[in-house]
This record gives C-alpha cells, sequence and structure tokens, in this order.
C-alpha cells in the first residue's frame, strides 16, 4: 500500500476537484453525458468584456465562443481586488486562490475578507495543477502561448514559484516536468549566459531536452513537421511577435492558431486522452499599452485558435472546450463623453 501524508494530499485535492469538474462538464448536450476525454483551456489574458465587444464590431460578426455556454467568474486574488496574471491562472489551474506575484504555490497571511487566512503548512506549498492531474490520469499535456513559456500564465499550469519573476526556475521545472508538447516564446531561458541565453545557473536545458528525447522546433515549419512524440517549439528569444506585426517581422513564427491546431493533433494521439492549456498572452500588452489595433488583432487570433479547438471537439465528441479571461487590464471602453463629442 502507498501512504501519502495528509498535507500532500490536501495540496492535491484542489486539482483534483478541478479536474473532476472539468472532465465531468461540457457545452454540448451529447457529451455532457458522459466525462470529457480531452480538456482543452484557452486563456486571453486580460480581457473582459468590452474588448470581446470591440473584437466582434471589428469582425463584423460573432465570435467563434459566442454560441457556447457563457458565464462569468470573479477575479480577485488572495490578496487583491486587483488580479495579476500570475495568482489568476494559478486559482484556473490549482482550484485555490493565492497572492500577488505567486505561480500555484499556498497563499501568504494576510488575505482579504472573503479569502479565508490559508493553513499554515500550505504557505508558499506547492499546489497540485489540473496538468499535473492529468498527467496522472495517464493523458499528454501541452502549454501554448505567444508570451515566453515562463511567463505568468502557462507557468501557473506547469510549476510552482513564490514570484512569476523566477522564470530560469519556470523554465528548468517545465523541463522536468515531462510535457509533451510545448509552443511558444523564451528560448533564453533554456541556454546558459556564456552561451547567449538568460540562465544563471550554467544549465544547458535545450541539452536536457535532446537528452530526454524531444524534437526540438524553433520556426513553423519545423513545428510542422513534427507529427508524434515530445515537443518543444521555442519561436522567438523572449516572446514571440504581436499578430499585428507577425507577417512582417516574424514570418518563421506560426500563429497562435496553428500552434493549437499541432498541439492537438499531437496530443490527441494518446488513446487516455489530454489537457491543453492555451494562452492569447499578448492583449494583456495592448491593453496596457492602450493600442486598439494590437488588441484586436490578437483577440480575432485567439477567436481562430477557439474555432480551431471547437472544430477538434464537435469532430472528437468526447472534448471539453473553456475559453477563459483571467482579468481585465486598461479600462478598455467603446466610448465616453471625455473623448468624443458624439458619445450617444
Amino acid at each position: 500500500m502507498i501512504r501519502v501524508k495528509k498535507p500532500f494530499f490536501r495540496r492535491l485535492m484542489p486539482a483534483v476537484r478541478v479536474l473532476l469538474i472539468l472532465l465531468g462538464a461540457c457545452d454540448m448536450a451529447e457529451a455532457a453525458r458522459s466525462a470529457a476525454r480531452n480538456v482543452i483551456v484557452m486563456i486571453v489574458d486580460g480581457c473582459s468584456s468590452e474588448q470581446y465587444t470591440f473584437a466582434r464590431w471589428y469582425k463584423g460578426g460573432p465570435l467563434s465562443l459566442d454560441d457556447h455556454l457563457v458565464g462569468a467568474v470573479k477575479t480577485f486574488t488572495a490578496d487583491s481586488v486587483v488580479a495579476d496574471s500570475a495568482p489568476a491562472a494559478s486559482a484556473f489551474a490549482t482550484g485555490m486562490r493565492t497572492s500577488d506575484k505567486f505561480i500555484s504555490v499556498g497563499a501568504r497571511d494576510n488575505t482579504i475578507e472573503p479569502v479565508p487566512e490559508p493553513p499554515r503548512d500550505l504557505h508558499y506549498k506547492p499546489l497540485a495543477t489540473v496538468l499535473e492531474g492529468a498527467r496522472l490520469l495517464g493523458k499528454s499535456t501541452g502549454i501554448v502561448a505567444t508570451s515566453r513559456v515562463s511567463h505568468a500564465t502557462p507557468a501557473a499550469y506547469m510549476a510552482h514559484a513564490a514570484s512569476r519573476k523566477r522564470e530560469n526556475d519556470i523554465m528548468e521545472q517545465a523541463v522536468y516536468g515531462n510535457l509533451d508538447v510545448v509552443f511558444g516564446g523564451g528560448m533564453r531561458h533554456l541556454i546558459p549566459q556564456d552561451a547567449g541565453g538568460a540562465r544563471t545557473d550554467g544549465e544547458n536545458l535545450l541539452q536536457v531536452l535532446q537528452q530526454k528525447g524531444y524534437e526540438i522546433a524553433d520556426t513553423r515549419d519545423e513545428m510542422m513537421q513534427v507529427e508524434r512524440g515530445r515537443v518543444f517549439g521555442l519561436f522567438a528569444d523572449s516572446h514571440m511577435a504581436a499578430e499585428i506585426d507577425r507577417s512582417q517581422i516574424a514570418v518563421q513564427q506560426p500563429t497562435l492558431a496553428e500552434m493549437t491546431a499541432r498541439a492537438i493533433e499531437i496530443l490527441a494521439k494518446n488513446p487516455h486522452g489530454f489537457f491543453l492549456m492555451v494562452e492569447a498572452s499578448q492583449v494583456d500588452w495592448a491593453c496596457h499599452a492602450n493600442d486598439p489595433a494590437h488588441l484586436v488583432s490578437d483577440l480575432l487570433m485567439f477567436d481562430q485558435a477557439v474555432e480551431t479547438a471547437l472544430d477538434f471537439a464537435r469532430k472528437d465528441g468526447g472534448t471539453l472546450v473553456l475559453a477563459l479571461s483571467d482579468h481585465n487590464t486598461g479600462g478598455f471602453s467603446l466610448g465616453n463623453y471625455a473623448t468624443s463629442n458624439s458619445y450617444s
């Protein structure tokens, strides 16, 4: 008999509950009768209802997710009414609210009123994620992002850290975490400084990946050649290009929809199913910069990625797709008296 210490079991249970909820629900009536074999979580960072409305008007029609069950989430964190991406994604990934800048570890003291003080033995302790739970069930796992894959949102699903700034540590956990597919940016966090990278510990994680049997891709064409097995595709030294600029300055980089499609194709070969998290990372940055052109181009690319996932789910019949926002950024609005005399 395997004996599990109670503190570990307590940390595992929130993620198990999240996984059971995800696997036991579906927005398609037929699939809702049985547990979903595959789960695809798609997060658009820094987005809220106003940004979605803007994208619909620009597109000239509904978004891919509009025909499906719609709800809302409360995005306060353990210690703030304003959510940072790290604790917001950690809440999605683990089922527990945590503190500002934390990556899937237990909250510190001094939580705000709606959040109970965490048990002392959970402070800063790793909280099991839904991705880790899926792996324990024998499922394949994957991460797709347009940021560095060590950035806050993808990090929350595959790593544990007391600060989102610890990207070298987060990347190391990703490499040794045995994910099947990782697509995004952040090559510099695989390579030591003396080889032109950002790692200060001297470890060459690119070599580690090769020793572990991973395919390595750094262009769209190389990604498209990978049909099975485990793959790390990092297409930029830091973040990937904004969608509005990609076709001019980074033609070798795949789109979010292309990365999503390839990840699904590879992961779906596992008869036990898969868990995939996809993030449209840069909508958040566009809103921070008050840049509506950057915002709408990346949000509409997210819309294409959602349609890619939904198309697979319709054909598969056993896949749950969740499209989520983690918080709003920038106070985006469609109009107000301060900016236009023709507001009404």
